[in-house]
């Protein structure tokens, strides 16, 4: 935009944001898809089961290559193959510091996946309890992570100082929670029409504008930030 002299509405990638879609599409999906599922035998693992097979072979398969990759190139991941646990915490979706201390797996955007395999645990766990039970416990347990680590329960000095509860608890699952709303609207046949489109309109658009503020931090450690995190994925 600046190129040709029209005014930014975002100076920075915004395909950043495509994690936040990406996690909303992801509880809007797991709630539509197991909506008769709650409670029912064998539900938790069969849920786990099509997960494990659609998601693992293929980030295992780019893991691999990643592994292989570092021995051509080791400056290209900042990362260390010779340590067997990084590279182990890496297979197992298991959260890990870098060297540069971000936590980041060997394939790098495989850092979703870290969270979305903690979202399907959760998930899977709320499939035990009947439907609105099992929501709520999903929803306010991940809602209680947040908390605790915008509380800095998690962090380095905190008294739960824990790498992997720090990571799990970032502002960012609380896409997880809006998808699961949207899905329970869905699956209610709750619509929108006339002036209340209009007013999501208004809000996407607002919400949009707003988050340039925080450009450079967000793409700096994205999984950190609630406030663009959370305006980005209102519209």
């Amino acid at each position: 935009c600046k190129a040709v002299g029209l005014p930014c509405l975002y100076e920075g990638w915004l395909g950043a944001y495509g994690v936040n879609l990406f996690f909303m599409i992801s509880g809007f999906i797991m709630v539509v898809t197991s909506w008769n599922s709650f409670g029912k035998s064998g539900a938790t693992w069969a849920f786990l089961e099509k997960r494990l097979k659609r998601i693992v072979p293929l980030y295992w398969f780019v893991t691999t290559l990643a592994v292989v990759g570092i021995f051509f190139v080791p400056s290209m991941l900042n990362v260390s193959v010779l340590e067997p646990s990084y590279v182990l915490a890496s297979y197992l979706f298991w959260p890990m510091e870098r060297m540069n201390g971000l936590v980041r797996p060997i394939a790098n955007l495989g850092w979703t996946l870290n969270l979305e395999m903690f979202f399907y645990a959760v998930f899977a766990a709320a499939l035990f309890f009947g439907r609105v039970r099992g929501i709520l416990l999903a929803v306010g347990f991940l809602l209680g992570l947040v908390a605790m680590h915008g509380a800095g329960e998690f962090a380095a000095n905190g008294p739960l100082a824990s790498i992997p509860l720090n990571f799990w608890a970032e502002p960012i699952i609380l896409n997880f929670i809006m998808g699961i709303g949207v899905g329970v609207l869905y699956m209610k046949d709750v619509r929108t029409k006339g002036w209340e489109n209009l007013a999501l309109l208004a809000i996407a658009a607002a919400s949009l504008w707003g988050v340039q503020y925080d450009s450079d931090i967000l793409l700096a450690f994205p999984e950190n930030h609630v406030v663009p995190r959370f305006t980005t994925a209102l519209p």
